[in-house]
């Protein structure tokens, strides 16, 4: 999993909506999210930090807890890779509350997390993006040079990851 959540969150256009549903019902109540900027985004150099937003919502203890994925219910050997400078969510934190999770309920699967400083929410897009649906630019973090260490690292890992968990 490339920069996860650890919680159901609803569409970012759309934040009361379920955006995670199964046979058609939401698997989980959305987790608090105020977004607000409406004015920003219109270029690349106004481009949004949404990061804040969801550290604003982590702060409703209830409303986050019950929003969480129940991670301990997977059956099959994970791999986290978070960035520390992801400015579309907190990805790190929410790995680590992935992890955590998984200690917590003592899950028997397997679970390698990768955690790369320096690094934005899609390292191979560079540093901020045109969002294709909302038409606004988002920041996505991250710095030029660990970002495309990261963007080659991310796919070299996966396929050992894939090759080491699979192929044995």
């Amino acid at each position: 999993v490339h920069v996860p959540s650890s919680v159901v969150y609803g569409a970012l256009d759309t934040q009361d909506s379920a955006a995670w549903l199964y046979r058609g019902q939401p698997i989980a109540p959305n987790a608090p999210f105020l977004f607000h900027n409406a004015n920003a985004g219109d270029s690349e150099h106004s481009a949004i930090a949404v990061t804040p937003f969801f550290l604003k919502g982590v702060e409703d203890d209830k409303a986050f807890t019950a929003a969480a994925i129940p991670v301990e219910k997977l059956r099959c050997t994970l791999l986290i890779i978070s960035a520390e400078d992801d400015q579309m969510w907190p990805s790190s934190l929410f790995a680590k509350q992935i992890v955590d999770r998984l200690s917590r309920y003592q899950s028997p699967i397997y679970c390698s997390h990768m955690h790369y400083p320096g690094v934005g929410h899609a390292p191979s897009k560079g540093t901020a993006g045109l969002h294709p649906i909302m038409k606004r630019w988002f920041a996505y973090g991250g710095n030029p040079k660990d970002n495309a260490y990261a963007a080659e690292d991310w796919l070299k890992q996966t396929f050992l990851f894939f090759r080491d968990q699979l192929c044995n």
